[in-house]
Order: C-alpha cells, then sequence, then structure tokens
C-alpha cells in the first residue's frame, strides 16, 4: 500500500529553530511520507536537519517587511504632524 503525503508549510526560514515542527515531522513520518516546505535562510547555509525531507524555496522578504511596516510609518508620520503643529 502506497503511504499518503504530508506537507507543512513552514512561514519563517528558522525551521531547524523550531522542535515542535520537527517533532510533528518525526510523528507523522512514521505513518506517512512527509516534506517540509520553508524559505529559504538569508545570510547562512543550512543542511537538512537530520535527513529530514526540507525543501527550501526563495522569497524575499524586505518586500513583504515593507508591505507590513507601511501602516506603522503612516501612523507616526500623521502623529508627528499633529504633535508638532498643535503642541
Amino acid at each position: 500500500m502506497q503511504q499518503k503525503n504530508v506537507l507543512i508549510l513552514f512561514p519563517s526560514p528558522h525551521i531547524a529553530y523550531s522542535p515542535t515542527t520537527l517533532g510533528i515531522y518525526d510523528a507523522l513520518s512514521k505513518i506517512f511520507n512527509v516534506t517540509i516546505y520553508a524559505p529559504q535562510p538569508k545570510g547562512f547555509e543550512v543542511d537538512n536537519i537530520g535527513k529530514k525531507n526540507i525543501i527550501y524555496f526563495e522569497s524575499n522578504t524586505s518586500k513583504i517587511k515593507k508591505i507590513l511596516a507601511l501602516p506603522t510609518f503612516i501612523f507616526n508620520k500623521t502623529l508627528r504632524f499633529f504633535n508638532k503643529n498643535y503642541a
């Protein structure tokens, strides 16, 4: 009988520092064919931890960080404007 596939999507490039996810991988891999899909770490090379089936993909986190920081930037600029003009 063929094993079913399980895909774990990991949002952070720091899979090595997630013992919970790696523990889930170990538990599921006894029954299923498990793959972890995670972003490629920037600035350092990572081997597959303990010969686990981890696929790394390229991601551009700088654009995401800029988009997520935009509301805070607008809020801070507006607050400074009102504090300077009405203080």
